[in-house]
């Protein structure tokens, strides 16, 4: 249901968690936009690369990693990091590669660039690597760059909270368009919501229940269904080395009070009910090659 809304959708190929390749993706890109360039368009591009397995190749492979540092363990930290940030570059060689594209056709000035991340990646943080099963800050954090049509962009101050949910309100008023009542985010730089997440592992995948988070200020308290909520001051413990709860129970209690009114006040959900339908042989292989079915 993905493909919703859209008048051409291309997922074809994507059946694994290694996903598409910068480059194709960007290939198909630049087709798509030379074809369309005369009428206005929006076009959605995800590049998988920054996922793990980390596999770019060379020379992205070798940038980050010094000769005398070369490990074949796949386990070890700094080739797992040097790998991702591999990976990283990769990616950002052909995103370069659509941007001057878009330029040499003479339509950079008048293009609307977000660029962003559905998550970060924990790379040995707490002894953990990967990501979907917590909500500490390697995994929350995220880039956000926008470049808007034919101006200047301007960095947010980093204390002004600013996610996802804040990118269709950021669109719709640049674009005067009304915003829906439902809609959770604010128009940046004039956000006031608290910063929120939750995440809800597969049950097979991990054991350690479900998870939600508030900010407020320089502390970040973190729900957990089995009872084990973490209480973080972020200003003197960005890496979350030290839960405060039991310190500080007071300022846990009152933070989970504000956690639980602020998801409680949430819009509803839209009507989950769907008709029974029968999903043919690909796509249930798919999704498990994708890691969403065990």
């Amino acid at each position: 249901g993905l493909d919703a809304g859209f008048e051409h959708y291309d997922d074809d190929g994507i059946d694994t968690v290694v996903g598409r390749l910068a480059q194709e993706v960007t290939d198909q890109a630049i087709e798509w936009i030379t074809r369309h360039r005369s009428q206005p368009q929006f076009l959605f591009l995800n590049y998988y690369d920054p996922h793990g397995p980390y596999t770019p190749p060379e020379p992205f492979a070798s940038q980050f990693l010094d000769a005398d540092q070369r490990s074949d363990d796949p386990q070890d930290p700094e080739l797992i990091r040097a790998m991702y940030d591999g990976e990283i570059a990769y990616m950002d060689h052909h995103i370069g590669r659509l941007f001057a594209e878009i330029r040499r056709l003479g339509l950079w000035n008048e293009t609307w660039v977000i660029v962003t991340a559905d998550h970060g990646e924990l790379l040995g943080e707490r002894g953990r690597f990967g990501h979907g099963h917590y909500l500490t800050e390697p995994e929350l954090r995220i880039p956000m760059i926008v470049k808007h049509p034919g101006a200047r962009g301007a960095r947010v101050d980093e204390a002004t909270p600013v996610q996802l949910t804040d990118i269709l309100p950021m669109i719709a008023e640049r674009l005067d368009l009304p915003v829906p009542d439902d809609v959770q985010g604010a128009f940046p730089p004039d956000v006031t919501h608290p910063v929120a997440a939750e995440v809800y592992p597969l049950p097979f995948t991990s054991p350690d229940g479900d998870w939600r988070a508030i900010y407020v200020g320089s502390t970040k308290f973190v729900w957990n269904s089995l009872g084990r909520h973490e209480l973080f001051d972020l200003d003197t413990d960005p890496d979350e080395s030290a839960n405060l709860v039991g310190t500080r129970p007071a300022v846990a209690e009152q933070r989970l009070v504000e956690l639980q009114l602020f998801f409680d006040g949430l819009p509803p959900a839209p009507d989950s009910q769907v008709e029974e339908t029968t999903v043919d042989p690909e796509t249930i292989e798919a999704h498990k090659g994708l890691g969403y079915i065990n």
